[in-house]
């Protein structure tokens, strides 16, 4: 059996281009990886990225870990399935400060 994937880069800071990878991957019935989903260590609020994750059903993150502490905190949060509105107001503050320190080195 011959399994057919799209890796593509998904977060809350990259959510408009990862939406249409992802619905472009299930249209062809690919299966969908989500990389960097905690935007190369800019997101720091695993609670968050992760929720936001959970709202696309079907999806597999690929997150790059440093510490066992990050695996324990993603899996704990990995089987709440509950994005918040205290998440979305997280989203939107995040995205807007991360988007702006990246703006700053360009």
């Amino acid at each position: 059996m011959i399994l057919k994937q799209f890796s593509f880069l998904f977060n809350f800071i990259a959510s408009d281009i990862g939406i249409k990878a992802l619905d472009k991957a299930r249209s062809k019935e690919l299966g969908f990886i989500a990389m960097k989903p905690f935007g190369g260590g800019m997101i720091n609020s695993a609670e968050t990225a992760v929720h936001f994750l959970n709202q696309y059903p079907g999806i597999v993150s690929d997150p790059g870990f440093e510490k066992i502490e990050e695996v324990a905190e993603v899996i704990k949060y990995s089987s709440e399935m509950n994005f918040s509105n205290m998440d979305k107001k997280n989203c939107r503050r995040n995205k807007g400060r991360i988007r702006n320190k990246i703006l700053q080195k360009v």
